[in-house]
């Protein structure tokens, strides 16, 4: 496996889908100014990092993204937007509150419509009751869109991790997503050779 992390300056503008300042009731957020640039982020990714990783390195047309908050959102949005590009995603606590859900309208659009979705995801959802429940709901609810999509080649799971926030879900949740993310590729012991010795 080739893991690559990529540095971010500007999570905001990089992550999200759409310009806006809203966050649940609120109209005002400055911190979110440089926000709406995730298509441009995606086509990095697809235009230059990746044929930059093939050409260097031995790899198969496979890849998984592992993202959390903003970055589950923008995780979100490649599903959507460019399913080709990732194999596999591990998502935790994505932010689906941005601009009012957006992307679980979205989700829904695109969701009800596609039979060709090729991908194993897994969604974890932290409790953050705290803020309030629409987080919760509106979780749920994308992954009752998912679950209801008809395309053969589409697995998902997703797990409510009531003692955990959104700054503590992530260490659990990437323990059991990768489980289930190669849940496929798991080696029966029973049918491991052993040597005893090495020389």
């Amino acid at each position: 496996m080739i893991i690559v992390s990529v540095e971010n300056i500007d999570r905001t503008k990089n992550f999200t889908l759409t310009n806006s300042l809203n966050y649940l009731d609120r109209e005002d957020i400055l911190a979110f100014k440089s926000s709406g640039k995730a298509n441009d982020f995606m086509g990095f990714i697809e235009d230059e990092l990746m044929p930059e990783i093939n050409k260097s390195f031995r790899t198969i047309p496979q890849n998984m993204i592992i993202e959390h908050s903003l970055g589950g959102l923008f995780a979100l949005h490649c599903l959507l937007e460019n399913p080709q590009l990732f194999s596999y995603y591990l998502l935790i606590d994505p932010s689906w509150f941005w601009d009012h859900n957006y992307i679980g309208k979205r989700g829904k659009e695109v969701l009800e419509k596609r039979r060709d979705l090729k991908a194993r995801i897994y969604i974890a959802l932290a409790n953050n009751m705290f803020e309030h429940k629409r987080h919760y709901e509106w979780g749920n609810q994308f992954y009752k869109f998912l679950k209801e999509n008809k395309s053969p080649d589409l697995k998902v799971d997703f797990r409510y991790f009531e003692d955990e926030k959104h700054l503590t879900v992530t260490i659990p949740a990437t323990y059991y997503g990768l489980r289930y993310i190669f849940e496929p590729y798991n080696i029966d012991i029973n049918e491991v050779k052993y040597c005893s010795s090495f020389h």
